[in-house]
Parts: C-alpha cells; sequence; structure tokens
C-alpha cells in the first residue's frame, strides 16, 4: 500500500517529542470542501459490547 505522509518535521536530538508535538500536528492541512458544498458530519462507529463481556445479574 502507497502512503504520504501528513507532516513532517526535523529535529534536534536532544529535543524532547512533546516539544515537537504541537508544530508537526499544526503542520497537519485541514480537510478541504468544494465552494458551494457542506463538509459531511464525521460519522463514527457504533459501540458494540467488548468481546467476552457478561451482563450483570
Amino acid at each position: 500500500m502507497n502512503s504520504v505522509p501528513l507532516a513532517v518535521t526535523v529535529s534536534g536530538a536532544n529535543m524532547h517529542d512533546s516539544l515537537a508535538l504541537k508544530p508537526l500536528i499544526r503542520g497537519i492541512p485541514a480537510r478541504q470542501v468544494p465552494p458551494g458544498t457542506t463538509a459531511a458530519p464525521i460519522r463514527h462507529g457504533r459501540l458494540g459490547r467488548p468481546h467476552g463481556w457478561v451482563s450483570p445479574a
């Protein structure tokens, strides 16, 4: 499967990961919607019961 990274950042060797996270997230482009249309809502899957779940008696 071919894929393209959303964002790439180069940092110093002694830089903590948490300091580089915010600029990396800001570098991801926003989802573009064509003019004259509205963005479809993000649909969340329905959550089922966990595997091995037993109803309390």
